[in-house]
């Protein structure tokens, strides 16, 4: 039974991140134009680690830093329509005496062992306040529990667990004052986020995740909402159960995954780290792997993950079992495999093997610092025998990704994405840790299911990694494409049209005439949603047309996809500049 009137508090806890704030006061107005009854719940200045603090990717911001953030964040919350309006107070942020003793207690035991895991169990009133606050803290500087904390990282870790607990209060004083159906935050894996959906889901409160696409070249941002939050697993993103073999293949969709991955490519997307830009360091580098892989009949390509992202979720969400990488080689960690890689590669001489670091591992354009996770692989790498037919391309190494996986007959992956890009390369794939990916690579393709089969595939050429087209075609579509719905946010400017629309949104919006705006996306096509009771609105990604003929089209596309993409590949890979579309 429909619920009539529901009551969405939405959680605006990240206002100075743009793309954000104007996707929650899109659903905002979306939300209120369905009938729904939408009370904003934001901040007025009292919390010191929040999302909005966390997209710095600094820990060391001064005061003044601060409260330009703040005051970015307080107006981007004051344009979230509403019918009512509730903050978390100056008061909330002054430690109750019960705090003052858990928090010193918390103190006593980083003083004497600066990791995180010597606290990461305690509980204030029954909640994990501490693990919560790992995941936003291990995000931004990508250490784990276990690292050795320095002064700076200590206060900004306890930051983040004293805004748990002034969260806390304030989310008391709300439910006290207002009765809701439906809590709505961006990304139910932040770490404030995932207190309030603690908090709520135990009071019988749908509480609702907005997930933008995470790869996309859309002028507007596209969302689904998620019951909960996304969970790390190879169905996390979509389900195989909600692929329908006997439906059409939205092929405009497909197309569209196409053009974003191609995007990547070219180094073009956000969380894309190589490009195809050459300049004299990297030139002197590929020109040294060519030679490499010359040498070589067959080629292997090894591509670790950067585990700063995976942890988080195993320590915070409890993902995988509590952190058991199921392998297939029993092996119990990244490092653990590449050491046997190391040392088994030798006996292999025909075999070329490529090691390729991850490059958000190393100083990058989204984070200015080297992790302690590349540090530890150079050390790794620097105290074993690098055997003649291995070759290491570290995480600063501007050579393409692709390139690499152009050049391979076979991409092993631990969970990385590089996996799914490979295959729509036509590249055979397997993945030694299955389970951490993003992606369910076992319903693309053959994967090795023990030891045995494992060495047999990373040893020689077998059948495994061979991949069925089709069904990558269908889950793409709906899982990269087709179950996102387009908001009035902005995403992307590269472009013309993406230019030109920034500068229309923004005048609309500073004039007063943002629901003009946000009513004209809402008659775009792909803006159109249902009412939902659960997840509020979602958008029907059904196929149309010839089942057959749709699929043969897709084909088609991804063959052409294919061939493109390899030329550009090839071209750069005789050190030619290629011309970005």
């Amino acid at each position: 039974m429909r619920e009539s009137t529901p009551v969405v508090a939405i959680f605006v806890l990240d206002g100075a991140v743009d793309l954000y704030a104007e996707t929650s006061r899109y659903l905002a107005w979306r939300l209120a134009s369905t009938g729904a009854r939408v009370i904003r719940f934001g901040c007025s200045g009292a919390l010191s680690a929040c999302t909005s603090f966390n997209s710095i990717n600094r820990i060391d911001l001064k005061k003044s830093d601060k409260d330009i953030i703040c005051s970015k964040c307080k107006a981007a919350q004051s344009n979230v329509g509403a019918q009512a309006v509730f903050d978390i107070a100056s008061s909330d942020s002054t430690a109750s005496s019960d705090e003052e003793i858990f928090l010193s207690e918390m103190r006593d035991r980083l003083q004497k062992s600066a990791q995180v895991a010597s606290v990461i169990d305690m509980e204030f009133e029954g909640v994990q306040v501490v693990r919560l606050a790992f995941f936003d803290f291990a995000i931004m500087t990508k250490l784990s529990h276990f690292s050795i904390l320095d002064e700076n990282t200590t206060t900004r870790f306890i930051a983040g667990v004293e805004d748990q607990l002034a969260l806390l209060k304030a989310l008391k004083r709300f439910h006290a004052q207002e009765k809701i159906t439906h809590v709505l935050y961006i990304n139910g894996n932040y770490s404030q986020n995932t207190l309030v959906r603690t908090f709520f889901e135990k009071l019988c409160v749908h509480c609702v995740s907005i997930e933008p696409q995470s790869t996309t070249q859309h002028v507007l941002n596209k969302v689904f909402l998620a019951k909960d939050r996304l969970v790390l697993a190879p169905e996390g993103l979509l389900a195989i159960s909600e692929i329908d073999a006997e439906a059409a293949v939205p092929l405009r969709s497909f197309n569209e995954v196409l053009q974003t991955f191609g995007a990547r490519i070219y180094g073009k997307d956000y969380n894309a780290y190589t490009s195809l830009q050459l300049n004299a360091e990297t030139s002197s580098e590929l020109a040294r792997l060519n030679a490499f892989m010359h040498r070589f009949p067959r080629r292997h390509a090894f591509f670790l993950s950067s585990e700063d992202e995976l942890i988080p979720h195993i320590q915070t969400h409890r993902a995988l079992n509590n952190g058991n990488l199921f392998s297939p080689g029993d092996f119990r960690s990244q490092a653990e495999f590449t050491q046997h890689l190391l040392q088994e590669a030798g006996q292999y001489p025909e075999i070329g093997f490529v090691i390729r670091l991850h490059p958000r591992m190393a100083a990058n354009k989204r984070d200015h610092f080297e992790s302690e996770e590349h540090r530890k692989y150079k050390k790794l790498l620097a105290e074993v025998e690098v055997v003649d037919n291995v070759f290491v391309l570290y995480g600063d190494s501007k050579v393409s990704s692709y390139y690499v996986v152009s050049k391979s007959d076979l991409v092993i992956t631990s969970w990385s994405t590089i996996g799914l890009e490979a295959l729509l390369l036509g590249k055979a794939v397997i993945s030694v840790f299955p389970t951490c990916s993003v992606f369910p690579l076992a319903a693309f393709s053959k994967q090795p299911q023990d030891k045995a089969s494992l060495q047999a595939a990373l040893f020689s050429k077998t059948d495994f990694g061979s991949f069925d087209d089709d069904f990558l075609i269908r889950w793409l579509a709906i899982a990269y494409e087709g179950q996102f719905f387009a908001t009035a946010a902005p995403r992307t400017s590269n472009g013309r049209l993406g230019k030109i629309y920034q500068v229309f949104y923004r005048f609309f919006a500073r004039h007063g005439l943002y629901s003009i705006i946000a009513m004209l996306v809402g008659l775009w096509p792909s803006a159109q949603v249902s009412r939902d009771d659960n997840v509020l609105l979602t958008r029907n990604v059904a196929g149309a047309g010839n089942t057959r003929r749709s699929l043969e089209q897709a084909r088609n596309s991804l063959a052409e996809y294919r061939a493109k993409y390899l030329q550009q590949l090839a071209t750069y890979g005789q050190g030619t500049q290629n011309k970005i579309d």
